[in-house]
């Protein structure tokens, strides 16, 4: 399985995740994004209550997987791929009429902090099922992202691999 194989399969298993927990309807943006970063401006405008993504982040050439193979003619070692899967959403933010300001409540930024680990957890088993189609998974940490720019959400890292990516 080659590494657009393999983004595709975490993709689809991240739809499908968001659609069992009735959450894909809310999503602006999901898909898998090129580059070294998500466009997250697009959460809180025009009705974007989320964006979910898969990201590919780095590669090596690995012959101990997923270890960096650094010897002379490394050229031929199968490839292991830094993996992003990420939710954003928008983030409690102060209203404001021009000349008062409100904060949002405990309870406006406890129910966010829920909901980020809901999203965790829907992620998590978005690359679990994809795992079982992807020969070398390994998942790394969660990081939280936000808020900033009005969006709160966070990330799973992973590096995945398979012995036919030559």
């Amino acid at each position: 399985m080659q590494l657009r194989e393999m983004l595709a399969v975490l993709l689809q298993e991240l739809i499908a995740a968001l659609r069992d927990a009735d959450q894909l309807d809310s999503m602006c943006a999901v898909t898998v994004y090129p580059g070294t970063a998500v466009p997250v401006d697009y959460v809180g405008g025009d009705g974007c209550m989320g964006m979910a993504w898969v990201r590919h982040t780095g590669s090596n050439p690995s012959v101990a997987f997923p270890s960096a193979d650094v010897s002379v003619d490394n050229c031929v070692s199968t490839l292991a791929h830094s993996i992003e899967v990420g939710i954003i959403r928008p983030a409690p933010i102060p209203e404001s009429d021009g000349m008062n300001v409100e904060l949002p409540d405990a309870l406006t930024h406890m129910n966010s902090a829920l909901d980020l680990a809901d999203d965790m957890m829907l992620m998590k088993a978005a690359i679990q099922r994809a795992a079982k189609s992807i020969d070398f998974v390994i998942l790394g940490g969660y990081v939280p992202n936000g808020p900033e720019g009005g969006a709160v959400g966070g990330t799973w890292s992973l590096t995945v691999g398979d012995d036919d990516d030559g």
